[in-house]
């Protein structure tokens, strides 16, 4: 998981460029991913310490592409995988889910909000007109309603995030829908980094191998129904902070 101040995925928040300098490396820029999980393998091969004498690790050295440029199909190479954060503060409305678990926290329909704590009741606000979330709306639209409570009942308090699966070329996204599915969505980042056109009709084989990696990684998550809860002195610190109310 990255930052935990917004939900969505764009590469303008995924994207970090990393770079290495040092005797005996190619001087130029690689195109290909690096992940996180590479980098453990890379510097511990870099300073000699052999495969046999390393812990499993999930990643591999980056050290082949240090040496020379490495010639692959801009779709080729390996899959990673990221999700989005559930925004810390309850009136933040750009995803479905915004706040804790564990304070006030919301859920998210156009400019109308589902909001409460544990163990009290939820009323709906208006966040357009109320940003700060303190008037709840008398008579919310029936079939808004319906919908944020819906969403509340399948939703546990931040799993509702934005996933993706990416490779050099293409990206995946899975986004939380009020329903407790997702919507996806299929980008080619070669010729649309703003990702703004869904190819998944176009598409399916890449969308269809994409999905089926990000479920499969997504299956191994620790869900949020088994956290262990924030101690006082952990809500105390966030507060002092500035990231809860």
């Amino acid at each position: 998981m990255y930052y935990e101040h917004g939900p969505n995925l764009h590469e303008a928040s995924l994207r970090v460029p990393l770079v290495i300098a040092g005797p005996g490396i190619w001087p130029g820029i690689d195109r290909e991913i690096a992940r996180l999980q590479d980098l453990a393998p890379t510097i511990l091969e870099a300073v000699g310490i052999p495969t046999a004498a390393r812990p499993p690790m999930d990643g591999v050295s980056l050290g082949p592409r240090l040496d020379d440029p490495v010639a692959r199909p801009a779709d080729d190479g390996p899959v990673t995988f990221a999700e989005g954060a559930s925004p810390l503060f309850a009136g933040q409305t750009a995803g479905l889910f915004s706040g804790r678990r564990d304070g006030r926290h919301c859920f998210h329909e156009g400019d109308l909000a589902l909001c409460g704590r544990p163990l009290q009741p939820f009323e709906v606000f208006d966040t357009e007109s109320d940003p700060r979330l303190e008037r709840a709306v008398d008579a919310p639209p029936a079939d808004v309603l319906l919908r944020l409570e819906t969403a509340r009942r399948v939703w546990p308090p931040e799993e509702a995030r934005e996933r993706c699966a990416r490779t050099a070329r293409y990206k995946l996204v899975l986004r939380p829908a009020w329903d407790g599915t997702y919507t996806s969505a299929l980008y080619d980042l070669a010729a649309d980094p703003l990702e703004q056109t869904d190819l998944s009709l176009e598409r399916p084989a890449v969308a269809a191998r994409l999905t089926g990696e990000l479920e499969a990684w997504m299956a191994g998550l620790p869900s949020s129904r088994t956290a262990t809860p924030r101690t006082e002195a952990e809500i105390e610190i966030l507060r002092a902070l500035g990231y809860l109310e």
